[in-house]
C-alpha cells in the first residue's frame, strides 16, 4: 500500500474539532460514588471537573454539553470567568451580553425561580488520562488515513513513557509521523518512539517553559517531593500547581484561524477587501504574540505595543463592529474559535 496524505493532524492544545485532530472520546468519567455527570446533573448536583493541564478537559466539556443539549430539558451554557477580575464592570457584562446575549438572562432567572441552589452538593469528576486502548484507538485513526502503523511494542513504549497524558501522546504521534518517519508506510517502531521521546526533551517547547515556571515557583516543594522528602497532600497549594500546570497555546488557534478564514470566507463570495481587512488583523495579533513570546524566553518584559495590540484584537472578538467579530460569526467554527483564543489570552496575560 502506498503512503495517503494525512487528513487530520494530532492537536496540540486547545480544543479538539475531530474533523481536524484525531481524537478519542474518554469514557467511565465518574464521582467517587460512581455517578458520571449525567446521573449528577439529573439530580441537580454541583460539581467541578478536574484533570491536570493539557489533559483535554475543554473538549471533554465542550462535547459532553453537545450531548447533553440532545435532551430538551437542557440548555447548557458554557462560559469562563477565569481571569476576569481586572475587567471594568461595564466591560464584563459587555463580555457576558456578546456572548451569550438573552440566552443567558433567561436562563439564570428560570434557574432561580423554579429550582433550588445546584450549590447543595459539592462534588468533583477527574478526566482519566488515555488507557492503553485510547492511544491504540488514537493512533489507529492516522494508521486508516495513512497506511502508516504502529507497532504492537512501540505504543506500548508510548503508554510507559507518557502514563496516558493526553499532550504527551499526541506530541509523540506528531514528531514520529512528521520527524521521524514522514510520509512512509513503514511502520514506526519501539526504537522510533525512544528517538522520539529524545526529541521532545530536548526540544525548546513551550510547554515545558512553561512547566519550568511553574516549578521554580515552588522549587523547594518540588525537590522535596523528587527525594522523596515530602508526602502527598492533595489540598497543599503549591502541590496543586505542580499537578495542574496548564497554559493554552494561542498561537495555534490563530494560525488555524488564519487558514480557516481564507478558505470559508471565499467560499462564502465575502468582498476580498473584508477578508484581507480580517486577514490583516489576525497577522498583527500573531507578530503581537510572537513578539511578546520572544521577549518572554529571553526572559525581558514585554513592550507595550505588541501588548496593546494582541489585548486589542482579544477585546474586539466581543465587539459587533469589529471585523473579526462578523468574520467569526461566519465560520462553522467562529465560536468556538472566539472561546478558546479569549480562554488562552487570560491564561497567558498574567505572564506578558
Amino acid at each position: 500500500m502506498e503512503f495517503q496524505k494525512p487528513k487530520r493532524y494530532f492537536k496540540k492544545s486547545g480544543y479538539v474539532n475531530p474533523e481536524k485532530s484525531y481524537h478519542v472520546q474518554l469514557e467511565n468519567v465518574r464521582n467517587e460514588l460512581g455517578q458520571d455527570m449525567k446521573e449528577m446533573i439529573d439530580e441537580g448536583r454541583y460539581f467541578t471537573i478536574f484533570a491536570p493541564g493539557q489533559s483535554g478537559k475543554t473538549t471533554f466539556f465542550y462535547y459532553f454539553c453537545k450531548q447533553l443539549e440532545k435532551e430538551s430539558t437542557y440548555i447548557t451554557i458554557q462560559l469562563s470567568f477565569q481571569k476576569l477580575t481586572n475587567y471594568l464592570a461595564e466591560e464584563f457584562y459587555q463580555f457576558v451580553q456578546n456572548k451569550l446575549y438573552f440566552q443567558l438572562l433567561n436562563r439564570l432567572e428560570s434557574v432561580n425561580s423554579k429550582n433550588p441552589s445546584p450549590f447543595n452538593i459539592a462534588d468533583h469528576v477527574k478526566l482519566p488520562s488515555f488507557t492503553l486502548d485510547n492511544i491504540k484507538d488514537l493512533y489507529a485513526q492516522y494508521t486508516k488515513e495513512t497506511n502508516q502503523p504502529f507497532s504492537d511494542k512501540a505504543i506500548q513504549k508510548i503508554f510507559e513513557e507518557t502514563a496516558g497524558q493526553t499532550w504527551l501522546v499526541n506530541r509523540l504521534g506528531n514528531i514520529l509521523t512528521r520527524h521521524i518517519k514522514l510520509n512512509t508506510t513503514e511502520a514506526i517502531t519501539v526504537e522510533d518512539v525512544g528517538k522520539a521521546v529524545e526529541q521532545l526533551i530536548q526540544a525548546d517547547s513551550d510547554h515545558f517553559y512553561n512547566l519550568e515556571e511553574k516549578l521554580d515557583i515552588y522549587k523547594s516543594l518540588f525537590f522535596k517531593i523528587a527525594f522523596n522528602d515530602v508526602r502527598h497532600n492533595a489540598i497543599d497549594k503549591g502541590q496543586a500547581w505542580l499537578r495542574q500546570y496548564e497554559i493554552q497555546n494561542l498561537l495555534d488557534e490563530i494560525d488555524l484561524l488564519k487558514d480557516d478564514v481564507d478558505r470559508e470566507l471565499k467560499i462564502k463570495k465575502v468582498p476580498d477587501q473584508e477578508i484581507e481587512l480580517v486577514k490583516s488583523d489576525i497577522e498583527v495579533a500573531e507578530k503581537a504574540l510572537i513578539a511578546i513570546e520572544t521577549s518572554h524566553k529571553q526572559g525581558q518584559k514585554s513592550a507595550n505595543k505588541p501588548k496593546n495590540q494582541l489585548k486589542r484584537f482579544i477585546r474586539n472578538i466581543s465587539k459587533e463592529k469589529s471585523s473579526i467579530y462578523r468574520a467569526l460569526k461566519q465560520l462553522r467554527d467562529g465560536e468556538e474559535y472566539g472561546i478558546h483564543m479569549i480562554e488562552s489570552y487570560n491564561k497567558i496575560k498574567v505572564h506578558i
